[in-house]
């Protein structure tokens, strides 16, 4: 079972300030967008579609447990560092999905990343992955929906149809339970892993 207390602490100790207590709708506040106020400043019909769609993979994400209780209970108001990875604020994940970061839409959040860039990510199925940097490039994705991408598994490049299946193709499996990966990763027991991950999806 989570710690969530214990967790927090740490977290205090990171930055200075403890992670508000949020609900599932001010989570979506936070990191998605108030469709709302978009209309009442008169946004036209695609942009407001497109943030309906990104609020509604965050809800997605919510109705994971694991996942509701961190974004609800451990989300940082900034920035820390920790097992050599920097761990992001809501305000530096909404950035990154407002670049269009294009796994997000199959389920994929980024939560923290390394010096190098590389992401590591929670899933809706609980899971964490780590992934190369060009997940994080909109324009990695071309408009024909194929994508170029470093194959870490096979130490190559390939070139695939942008769909879930070639997503896995290049994450690696950090680990199946969240609530054991942020536990190790706030006691700092996974620099060693991740620094090996860094030098394996060195291109």
């Amino acid at each position: 079972m989570l710690q969530i207390e214990a967790l927090r602490e740490i977290i205090l100790v990171k930055t200075g300030e403890l992670p508000k207590s949020l609900t599932p709708k001010e989570v979506v506040g936070l990191i998605g967008y108030d469709v709302g106020q978009q209309k009442a400043y008169g946004y036209d019909s695609a942009t407001l579609e497109e943030s309906e769609q990104v609020n509604k993979h965050i809800l997605d994400l919510l109705d994971n447990p694991q996942i509701n209780a961190y974004l609800c209970k451990l989300l940082p108001a900034d920035n820390y560092k920790v097992s050599n990875v920097t761990v992001l604020c809501a305000e530096e994940i909404k950035e990154n999905i407002e670049n269009g970061l294009p796994i997000f839409q199959f389920g994929y959040l980024p939560f923290a990343i390394t010096k190098q860039h590389h992401g590591l990510f929670l899933h809706r199925s609980g899971k964490v992955f780590f992934g190369e940097r060009d997940v994080f490039q909109e324009d990695s994705v071309s408009d024909d929906l194929t994508w170029r991408y470093y194959n870490v598994k096979t130490a190559s490049w390939a070139e695939a149809k942008f769909d879930s299946a070639s997503v896995a193709e290049i994450l690696v499996t950090l680990s199946t339970d969240f609530d054991v990966l942020i536990t190790d990763l706030l006691h700092e027991r996974l620099g060693e892993t991740i620094d090996k991950l860094n030098h394996q999806f060195a291109i």
